[in-house]
């Protein structure tokens, strides 16, 4: 049996080894019990699929657009009609409940990208529009 002289002798080096090691092996165990296909919040995107009513205000006055998305996974794309014709979506992302998109406007004489950024609750969807001079809000709502 150790007295308490002996005690007092301890080598500061081992005890900080043991706790490395006990905090490696704590580590360890809580990994290994982790489900190996478990899913993080975060890693699936909401699905966006279908039609989708946006509207934003721009210089031309209050604009209402109708998008039809297709969602793969985590991208999407589609089409977006602006009244004057269907342009395409490119870029279509979803991480979680934000999406981003970019509307290519084909204009005569040049192409102007509209980059929508925002965040989606269920049916509902809104963010700031990047684009024609000004960065504009936008909402969306999609058709049931």
């Amino acid at each position: 049996m150790l007295g308490i002289q002996q005690l007092a002798v301890v080598d500061p080096r081992r005890i900080m080894v043991c706790l490395v090691l006990a905090v490696f092996v704590l580590g360890s165990v809580v990994i290994a019990t982790r489900p190996a296909c478990a899913v993080q919040e975060g890693d699936q995107g909401m699905d966006i699929a279908g039609k989708w009513y946006l509207s934003f205000d721009s210089a031309m006055g209050p604009m209402n657009w109708v998008a039809a998305f297709e969602q793969e996974g985590n991208e999407f794309s589609g089409t977006c009609d602006i009244g004057m014709g269907e342009m395409p979506v490119k870029e279509g992302r979803v991480e979680g409940n934000r999406i981003s998109f970019v509307v290519e406007l084909n204009m005569p004489g040049h192409e102007m990208p509209l980059l929508f950024d925002g965040t989606v609750e269920g049916d509902e969807a809104s963010g700031i529009l990047t684009g024609m001079g000004d960065d504009q809000e936008w909402t969306g709502t999609r058709k049931k």
